[in-house]
């Protein structure tokens, strides 16, 4: 990701297609990942000490792939299918077929609508509650 400075704020990353990284290696190397999580001795190690489990998969994997990829994985294997997606958009938008900014909004919006308005109940009580702060804290000043 290249970063780009402006004469109006601090500086934000810049999103290109160009910025975005070889996924067919990453792509190899999760597969990679995936596989040795799936070996008998380690997939016990994770049912007896998922802490050494997950802290032998980082320390293997940590210089080939994010370590928010890994993390993602280690929650849950199941989130494989979500990061091939992202990958597939990635490619999409790596050749020109998508939309960076598009893509980043409604990847926004998925994240929004999965992980945090149903903690709120939903996005209208989401941004009801936040009203209720705002208005509580010019009250309170």
């Amino acid at each position: 990701m290249n970063i780009s400075t402006s004469s109006t704020g601090p500086a934000e990353p810049s999103m290109s297609p160009d910025s975005i990284p070889d996924l067919d290696e990453i792509i190899l190397n999760v597969i990679d990942m995936v596989e040795y999580m799936s070996l008998p001795e380690i997939s016990q190690l994770n049912i007896t000490n998922k802490k050494v489990h997950d802290d032998m998969v980082y320390f293997k994997y940590r210089e080939i792939i994010s370590p928010k990829i890994i993390n993602i994985l280690l929650e849950d294997i199941n989130n494989l299918t979500g990061i091939l997606e992202m990958f597939e958009t990635l490619a999409k938008i790596k050749c020109g077929t998508l939309n960076i900014e598009e893509e980043t909004d409604k990847f926004a919006e998925k994240v929004e609508n999965t992980y945090i308005y149903p903690k709120f109940g939903g996005k209208e009580k989401f941004f009801q509650m936040l009203k209720n702060n705002a208005e509580t804290n010019k009250k309170n000043q």
